[in-house]
């Protein structure tokens, strides 16, 4: 079964050339150190390429695939595609299919099941299972800090006996595929540290399993896997990578009497408010996120769009967490049905919207009115419409 027709089978359509590619590379046992594909490539897909290259018994191939990203949306988001991958191989496992064959030569290598999911990541109930048997393949959706600490035998929620277990099936028959790895320098030199000290051990006893590091980012440094012609042309992509995304810098004076020093954003707010109704009423704009930088921004920007009877205003802060919504009593639920949550660690998501993914954000308003997608930004803060998360 080539990865052509595994992607097929999974997705219902074909892998992009270079994941048809780097399937091919990684079938002969070769990963890339970097990756530096543009945002919307389909880089998550490096799970499935993965999986199938343990299924078909690859040079180096390992049971257990770690995908790290410091960002808690998108480790929820490739844990979806994970479990889907998950799903579709425990529901062929047993038919004659050539999908059916691989899931079978995946659990052949002495799991329970063709393959396993696990997600680690803080706001969630602690999920040990992934390190239940050696042998068992998984694919592990994580924060950095969750699998850093497990390679630094200091693994959360792991007892001083546990925690050299999870340090050894961290470091031994694992691709460790760190996503965003710009924002992630720290913990990428770890890694590095990490294949070092593998190499320390005396060749009488040394264990012969894989580990494999890949910085997977927009922007790398260095060498790095790049897109090709074949990518550039191909229509999905190309209609992705050459989206007009148009930005407009406003800049906004405060009002007499009330200096930016001393905390008179109220200008600032109602700039923001104001370029939030013009993308509504003019462009369409159905779902609006606006992000400040601080906290009174942010409130003055939403005490602002709650008085307007054509949306519904949620207010979203970091630290000790707000989640309010007009036309409704109770926090977590707008008069329009959408939902938010706020995690233990006092940080909120906001769903179907999506709002939140790209950027370390401290402050946001979130107005909603239903969908589209666009970005301005305003004098350091910035207006963004997106679309419904799929």
């Amino acid at each position: 079964m080539t990865f052509e027709q595994f992607f097929q089978a999974l997705w219902e359509r074909e892998p992009f050339p270079w994941q048809k590619a780097l399937a091919e590379e990684v079938l002969h046992g070769e990963w890339p150190r970097r990756i530096g594909l543009p945002t919307a490539s389909g880089k998550t897909a490096l799970i499935d390429i993965a999986v199938y290259a343990l299924a078909m018994r690859a040079p180096k191939a390992a049971r257990r695939v770690f995908f790290v990203v410091d960002r808690r949306v998108i480790v929820d988001e490739a844990a979806e595609r994970a479990e889907r991958i998950r799903k579709k191989l425990a529901d062929e496992v047993e038919a004659d299919t050539e999908l059916g064959g691989l899931a079978r030569a995946l659990r052949e290598l002495g799991g329970k099941t063709p393959l396993e999911t696990a997600t680690l990541r803080g706001g969630i109930p602690r999920e040990s299972s992934w390190a239940d048997s050696p042998l068992q393949p998984v694919v592990v959706c994580s924060t950095v800090d969750q699998v850093g600490s497990s390679l630094l035998f200091r693994a959360y929620g792991a007892n001083e006996y546990a925690r050299p277990i999870r340090a050894g099936l961290a470091a031994y028959d694992s691709p460790i595929l760190l996503d965003e790895a710009h924002t992630s320098q720290a913990f990428a030199k770890t890694l590095k540290i990490v294949r070092n000290y593998r190499g320390w051990a005396d060749p009488d006893s040394k264990i012969e399993l894989p580990f494999t590091a890949v910085e997977v980012s927009a922007t790398p440094g260095g060498d790095a896997l790049r897109e090709s012609d074949a990518d550039l042309e191909h229509t999905v992509l190309k209609r992705r990578w050459r989206a007009s995304k148009r930005t407009r810098l406003v800049a906004v004076e405060p009002k007499e009497g009330e200096e930016s020093a001393r905390g008179g954003f109220t200008a600032l707010a109602e700039s923001l408010a104001r370029e939030a109704r013009a993308l509504r009423d003019d462009r369409g704009a159905k779902v609006i996120g606006v992000i400040a930088n601080r906290v009174a921004t942010a409130r003055k920007t939403h005490n602002a769009l709650s008085r307007d009877q054509n949306g519904n205003a949620i207010l979203l802060t970091g630290g000790r967490a707000l989640l309010t919504a007009t036309g409704s009593g109770r926090n977590g639920k707008t008069a329009s049905g959408w939902t938010g949550s706020k995690s233990r660690s006092g940080r909120c998501s906001l769903w179907p919207l999506n709002v939140l993914k790209s950027a370390p954000i401290s402050i946001s308003t979130a107005w909603s009115r239903n969908s589209p997608a666009s970005m301005r930004w305003n004098n350091g803060s910035a207006v963004w419409i997106g679309r419904r998360a799929r």
